[in-house]
């Protein structure tokens, strides 16, 4: 399917329309599975722009938790 431009587009967009955000406005983000019983589940952490060691700890800590 990704042999089609336009198809390939359509996908490309929909995989990433929960992040596309955060690029616009210039924010670090870390996206992690959490583990549940039926559907999977993931968790969206945010933070601004040059804060990645920031967030990266905050994820651990939350990854240790969840």
């Amino acid at each position: 399917e990704f042999d089609d431009p336009d198809l390939a587009m359509t996908h490309a967009l929909g995989m990433t329309r929960n992040s596309q955000p955060a690029n616009y406005l210039e924010l670090c983000g870390i996206s992690m599975p959490v583990k549940t019983p039926g559907l999977p589940v993931g968790l969206q952490l945010m933070a601004p722009a040059g804060h990645e060691n920031h967030l990266l700890a905050i994820a651990v800590a939350c990854e240790q938790v969840v």
